[in-house]
């Protein structure tokens, strides 16, 4: 039920610079400490957007984030945690999450995935679906992605892909993880039955050889692109059957800091690659972070063939040592590549949210000219006792792109959003 309106225009801040303009501002006006945002937009009205974060708000605009309603999301199922959010080209809005299953202690609870489906912009839901039960084991951190091309056969099916746990946390070796993945022909109303992507295993322990992190795209032919890491390493996998069976692993990059590494007064930091396809050119991409000694640096991976062959673009920075929560999105129209993240000063003692904009001119050069530029105020490092969350997201639409982060401000968690235009 929604229960709050505020204005966030008395918290604007409005920035020029020669490339780009941005505009910034708070989500939300309560103390309930949102982290982990997510957001989408409405590709039929560019003014709705509906952010999501832990462990079950909803936060949603209908005038490009100058007023924001609040609401809890509801659900049989008991939503909790790890909001993704999605739009597709009816309006349609998809709000994955993890289960909080009536009756049982966590982190069994943690038993499927639920995806819940707004046609109202947000204001209302569907009770949900619940995708992938495996009885006994634990299912967590999902992420939604979308086939929405004209020439694709499976134009329409919604796409998910998560880790599934024998016994979440167990050092026991014999209990493992994979990564999981299931496509929905219908809107999200239904899933069809999941299948197993990773070929190999990870332990269960949600550490660096834990296989974690999955992420989709989809090519302009229908082609579905996953990558997750594990082990040390990215790895990469497509399905050319619309998510029926995909092909063998391929070890794309080398994370040799692992899955989970520390970042000064931040409570954890883990390294979850995204993917992302230019729908123009079927050019794919992955960015990832991984640590040179004394430093977490961001790194971008990119193939021109489909997959095949992969190259990679160390992204050199200037500021603080660690660069940490990578996310990206290329836009639909102009197949510009917009990159976000978060990082820290040379003093280490506060944050600054950064993003890296390249256009698709820059994009088919030989080097690429790399500007990093601030787009919101830097606040000071929440420390390593509060949960701070394990990503930030970033979405496309027709002006630009839209940015969400949790920001640390008056000594509480804050939401915030930035449109680069």
């Amino acid at each position: 039920m929604i229960h709050k309106i505020f204005l966030s225009i008395s918290f604007l801040l409005v920035s020029l610079l020669a490339h780009a303009q941005w505009r910034t501002g708070f989500i939300n006006d309560s103390l309930k400490s949102p982290n982990e945002l997510s957001i989408a937009v409405n590709p039929i009205n560019s003014n709705n957007w509906v952010v999501g974060a832990n462990i079950n708000q909803l936060y949603i605009t209908f005038d490009a984030g100058m007023t924001w309603q609040e609401m809890e999301q509801q659900s049989s199922l008991g939503p909790y945690g790890d909001p993704v959010l999605h739009a597709d080209s009816n309006g349609y809005f998809y709000h994955a999450h993890l289960s909080k299953t009536p009756d049982k202690p966590r982190p069994d609870y943690l038993d499927r995935m639920i995806v819940q489906r707004s046609t109202d912009g947000g204001k209302t839901w569907n009770d949900g679906v619940g995708v992938g039960f495996n009885r006994g084991k634990v299912q967590d951190k999902e992420w939604l992605s979308m086939d929405e091309f004209p020439g694709s056969k499976y134009r329409g099916s919604l796409y998910m892909s998560w880790t599934e746990f024998d016994v979440y946390g167990s050092e026991n070796p014999e209990h493992r993880s994979r990564i999981r993945f299931a496509a929905s022909r219908d809107t999200g109303l239904h899933f069809l039955e999941p299948v197993v992507v990773s070929d190999g295993t990870g332990d269960c322990q949600d550490g660096d050889n834990t296989l974690e992190g999955a992420t989709t795209a989809v090519g302009p032919n229908g082609d579905v692109y996953i990558c997750w890491a594990g082990n040390g390493k990215i790895y990469f996998d497509k399905s050319e059957d619309g998510g029926k069976s995909f092909g063998k692993d391929q070890v794309i990059g080398q994370q040799a800091a692992g899955w989970t590494y520390p970042v000064p007064g931040i409570y954890r930091s883990n390294a979850m690659p995204f993917i992302q396809c230019n729908p123009q050119s079927g050019d794919l991409y992955v960015v990832y972070t991984d640590s040179i000694p004394g430093r977490h640096q961001l790194n971008l991976l990119f193939s021109q063939d489909g997959g095949k062959t992969w190259k990679k673009r160390g992204i050199a920075q200037s500021g603080g040592p660690h660069i940490f929560f990578p996310n990206m999105q290329i836009h639909p129209g102009t197949g510009d590549l917009s990159i976000c993240y978060y990082q820290n000063t040379e003093a280490q003692d506060s944050i600054t949210i950064k993003v890296i904009q390249l256009s698709a001119k820059d994009l088919a050069a030989e080097s690429w000219p790399i500007e990093a530029r601030e787009i919101g105020p830097r606040f000071p490092v929440p420390g390593a006792k509060l949960f701070f969350g394990d990503y930030i997201d970033i979405a496309a639409y027709k002006e630009g792109f839209v940015v969400v982060w949790t920001s640390f401000e008056d000594w509480q968690l804050r939401a915030r959003y930035a449109v680069l235009e």
